[in-house]
């Protein structure tokens, strides 16, 4: 993913957490708002070490997936498809390492 894909997805947790329900998952949409900001920023190469195929950032993209999941289980098909987005993300990242 690149920065303007991570600022997308802080966008639509931004959007969701206007929406959703349940403060808990009001709450874990802003943690994840910042969350991508940050990545964002890594992405932009102002703290590079944080976003290639050695960094925590596909363990990051899989763990926002899973939570995304657990949330989703209960509240919205929407979260789904960010969980299956950041999956995609976090697979491309880990395709660019070399042999």
């Amino acid at each position: 993913m690149d920065a303007q894909e991570f600022r997308a997805q802080a966008q639509r947790c931004r959007d969701l957490s206007l929406i959703a329900a349940r403060l808990e998952v009001r709450e874990q949409l802003r943690e994840w708002v910042d969350d991508f900001e940050a990545e964002a920023e890594a992405a932009e190469g102002r703290h590079p070490q944080m976003h290639d195929d050695r960094s925590e950032g596909p363990k990051f993209l899989r763990a926002a997936a899973e939570e995304m999941r657990s949330l989703a289980e209960r509240d919205s098909l929407e979260l789904r498809r960010m969980a299956a987005d950041l999956e995609i993300a976090a697979d491309k990242i880990l395709e660019r390492r070399p042999a």
